[in-house]
């Protein structure tokens, strides 16, 4: 059972807003809301370094589960695109994920998902959500993510799965000096049949990843990602996907060169655990449509040159 990754989930009139702006926009307040009170909130105590609370809802047998942690030396967005983000990173951190794909791309921060979790053999099946994500990035450098659930005829019915229902998902990853403070807020409906001590245990034990998120940080460093880009504009870089296989420290990112040669993007990459002897930069695809530069420093600079071209940036010891 697997998840095939469209080669080009980004949308024609990218950069755009997504159909489910009122979505997104409720889950942010309720995030926002959520993490700014301590009403109705019971503190769980820490746990692996993590500090942990859950909250009931009236009318709801799901509680929202809460888990804060502090990871040192790394700036926000390089722990939410390089660890908390990359697909096979995740599954170091998070023992329930399987596979995940994006189904479509309204801009780099917005896309629709589909994520598949493993089941308990003979006792629980697996789940699968699909739903809208969302990364908002605060005055202060402060980054938030927001997940939710969503209806779309794109995501595939997978056979033996049943499809949970994220009502909320929330990460909030906050500079504080040479660090950042992770927040990490869910509420989720598995759905089916399950044994209600399970699923109080997957409740419980789920805030939890931002501990072990944190320690493969610690152990393994970020993967490489692009860099965040809050001017994203029509006609230029079209943002499409990126993978990272930690095994062989090997990253492509996908882009389409758009319309408007002259744009270009920034992919960050870690000098310091993973790539400490330097990277190799080349391009799949016709490799005249873009330039690109590295500058040694962890930055390698891609500009396009040829409008109307997919390429694939490899990363590579």
């Amino acid at each position: 059972m697997s998840l095939v990754q469209p080669p080009t989930p980004a949308v024609d009139n990218y950069p755009t807003t997504s159909p489910y702006a009122s979505q997104i926009q409720a889950s942010r307040e309720r995030f926002l809301q959520e993490i700014s009170s301590d009403d109705g909130w019971t503190e769980l105590g820490e746990k692996q370094g993590v500090t942990l609370s859950k909250k009931s809802i009236e009318g709801n047998p799901v509680p929202i589960v809460r888990g804060e942690a502090v990871v040192e030396n790394v700036e926000p967005w390089d722990f939410l695109a390089g660890v908390i983000r990359a697909q096979e990173l995740r599954k170091q951190w998070d023992p329930r994920y399987e596979t995940g794909v994006y189904l479509q791309r309204f801009s780099q921060s917005e896309v629709v998902f589909h994520a598949l979790t493993k089941g308990t053999r003979f006792v629980a099946a697996p789940r699968d959500i699909v739903g809208v994500q969302k990364d908002f990035v605060e005055s202060d450098g402060t980054y938030i993510v927001v997940q939710t659930s969503i209806e779309t005829d794109l995501a595939q019915e997978l056979p033996k799965t049943t499809r949970a229902t994220l009502n909320l998902a929330g990460w909030q990853f906050k500079p504080e000096g040479a660090n950042t403070r992770v927040v990490y807020l869910v509420q989720v409906a598995l759905n089916g049949s399950i044994p209600s001590m399970l699923a109080n245990a997957v409740a419980n034990e789920t805030p939890l990843c931002v501990g072990r998120a944190r320690d493969v940080f610690y152990k393994h460093g970020f993967a490489p990602h692009l860099r965040f880009r809050g001017d994203e504009k029509a006609g230029g870089i079209v943002y499409q996907f990126e993978n990272y296989e930690p095994d062989t420290h090997k990253y492509i990112c996908t882009i389409s060169t758009g319309s408007t040669p002259g744009d270009s993007i920034e992919i960050i990459y870690d000098t310091k655990k993973v790539y400490t002897s330097g990277v190799k930069v080349s391009v799949d695809g016709d490799a005249s449509a873009v330039a690109v530069e590295d500058n040694g420093k962890g930055v390698v600079r891609v500009e396009s040159k040829e409008a109307g071209k997919v390429v694939t940036i490899v990363l590579s010891k």
